[in-house]
């Protein structure tokens, strides 16, 4: 846990960051900015487990700042204040840049999130050992199917959907398929 800590440089595989004073109200006039490192070839996830920062329509006294790099020239992920957890982050390298800030009035609770080493596991070579489609998410991923196909029970292949009985026939170039239709009743 990194909470005591108001920022810093942490390289580590998973934890947690706290603003200052987490779970009692957060100080006054407060700057804290960490920059969390995974190891190379994974991204930063990071999973909200509480969020309490004086709420305003544009976060213009307390908020967090969320940056996808190493640094608050980063490209923004988002300034986040109010009462409802953000939605789960996770950036496109192996670094996160955060932000805490106070002003001098209003202090609530704060925040904590963990953070853990993420892993698209979509950009493998073997793509999830999906049939059709890999869509990743935070902490795992899952197989899709194209339209007109439904997702098999090993949860990997696709079957063709029974309703529109179609099958799929690639041709190599310059080969050709020619089609004969049925007249339908």
């Amino acid at each position: 846990m990194v909470s005591a800590i108001c920022g810093g440089e942490v390289r580590r595989d998973s934890g947690q960051i706290e603003s200052p004073n987490y779970p009692d109200d957060y100080r006054p006039n407060k700057v804290c900015m960490w920059k969390i490192i995974v190891p190379q070839g994974f991204h930063v996830g990071l999973i909200f487990q509480s969020f309490e920062i004086e709420k305003h329509d544009n976060c213009a006294y307390d908020y967090l700042e969320l940056r996808d790099g190493d640094s608050e020239n980063s490209p923004l992920l988002g300034r986040f204040c109010g009462y409802e957890k953000p939605d789960d982050i996770k950036s496109s390298s192996n670094q996160l840049w955060m932000k805490f800030v106070s002003d001098g009035s209003v202090n609530k609770a704060g925040f904590a999130a963990n953070f853990f080493k993420e892993i698209d596991e979509c950009s493998r070579p073997d793509k999830g050992h999906c049939e059709q489609r890999c869509v990743n998410t935070l902490g795992s991923y899952h197989c899709a199917c194209d339209p007109g196909y439904e997702l098999a029970p090993d949860r990997r292949s696709c079957a063709g959907d029974t309703k529109n009985q179609c099958t799929k026939y690639h041709a190599q170039h310059p080969s050709y398929i020619y089609l004969t239709f049925k007249q339908l009743p």
